[in-house]
C-alpha cells in the first residue's frame, strides 16, 4: 500500500501517552506494516532495524511500543487496525495491479456529439438556395456578398526612418544607430515619429544636449523615445570657520615673553627653580 488512512483523532487518543521516541517507532513500524501489507518480524532485532533504532533508548521505545500496540503471532507482531484496513484495501489493490498489467484502465466509449436536425432530408438545404420547404415558403436565406471596393491592406515596415533628411547639426551616423535598435526592438519609427523625434533633438540642443549624448543616453537606457542624460551635480566645497581661540592671544604674549627675557630674568628663574628642588628634597 502506498497510502494508509491515518486517522488524527484515533491516534492522538492512543498515544498521546508516549514519549517522542515511542512515537516514531510506533509510526515507522506502522509504515513498514502498511507498505509490506504484511505482519512485523517476529524478531526484536529486526523490528529495530525497521524501525531505526539503535541506542538502548531507541531500542527499548521500540520494544514498549510492540508489547502495548501488536501481537506477537506464528506470522510474526500483527496490528489488528492495520490487518483490518490491509484486508478491505485488497480488492481495489489487486484490480489496479490487474490493470496496470493491461495497461491502465479500458478507455471510455467516446460519444457522438449530438447533432441539431436542420429541417433538410440530407443535412444540407437542396434546390433554390433563395428559398426553402417548398414553392409556397417565403423565407430567404441572406447570402453575403463581396464587397465592392475592399480595403486595400496597410503595407507595414515600408518607411525607412533612417533615409530621411536631417539637419546639419544631427549627425546621421547617430541617427541610424538609433533608427536600426527601435527597429531590432521591433518598435521602428513611423515617419510621424521620425519628425516628432528629430524635433525633439533640437529642444534638446537649445537646452544645451547635444543629439548625440541624448541618443546615446536613449540606446543605453533601451528606451523607446529621446531622453537626454540627466545633468551631474558639482560638489561645491563648504569651508566650517574655525572658531576662536580665547587662549590664543595670551599663549602668543607668554611666548614672545619668553623669548626675550634677559640675562638677569633668566637667572633669577634659575635660582627660583633651583630653591624650589631644594624645598622639595627636605620635604621628603
Amino acid at each position: 500500500m502506498n497510502y494508509w488512512p491515518r486517522w488524527i483523532g484515533s491516534i492522538q487518543k492512543k498515544t498521546s501517552h508516549l514519549s517522542l521516541a515511542e512515537m516514531g517507532a510506533y509510526d515507522r513500524l506502522l509504515d513498514h506494516y502498511y507498505a509490506h501489507e504484511a505482519p512485523l518480524p517476529s524478531d526484536l532485532d529486526r523490528c529495530c532495524r525497521v524501525a531505526g533504532a539503535v541506542t538502548k533508548a531507541e531500542r527499548e521505545a521500540v520494544a514498549r511500543v510492540l508489547a502495548e500496540y501488536f501481537t506477537l503471532e506464528d506470522v510474526g507482531y500483527v496490528n489488528a487496525r492495520a490487518a483490518s484496513e490491509i484486508a478491505e484495501a485488497k480488492p481495489k489493490i489487486d484490480a489496479a495491479r490487474a490493470n496496470g498489467a493491461l495497461g491502465g484502465r479500458p478507455r471510455k466509449a467516446q460519444k457522438e456529439p449530438d447533432k441539431k436536425p436542420t429541417g433538410f432530408p440530407n443535412g444540407l438545404p437542396t434546390g433554390n438556395p433563395a428559398q426553402t420547404q417548398g414553392e409556397s415558403s417565403t423565407t430567404t436565406l441572406l447570402v453575403p456578398t463581396e464587397p465592392k471596393n475592399p480595403p486595400t491592406p496597410r503595407k507595414r515596415g515600408t518607411f525607412d526612418a533612417s533615409a530621411i533628411d536631417l539637419p546639419d547639426w544631427l549627425p546621421r551616423a547617430d541617427w541610424v544607430e538609433w533608427a536600426k535598435d527601435r527597429a531590432a526592438r521591433r518598435k521602428p519609427i513611423t515617419e510621424r515619429g521620425a519628425v516628432r523625434q528629430v524635433a525633439q533633438l533640437a529642444e534638446y540642443r537649445k537646452a544645451g544636449h547635444s543629439p548625440a549624448s541624448v541618443i546615446a543616453h536613449s540606446l543605453a537606457g533601451g528606451f523607446q523615445g529621446l531622453y537626454p542624460p540627466p545633468k551631474v551635480a558639482v560638489p561645491v566645497a563648504v569651508t566650517t570657520p574655525t572658531p576662536a581661540d580665547p587662549m590664543a592671544e595670551q599663549r602668543r604674549a607668554e611666548d614672545a615673553a619668553w623669548r626675550n627675557r634677559t640675562p638677569e630674568q633668566i637667572e633669577a628663574a634659575k635660582a627660583a627653580k633651583l630653591a624650589a628642588l631644594s624645598a622639595v628634597r627636605r620635604i621628603a
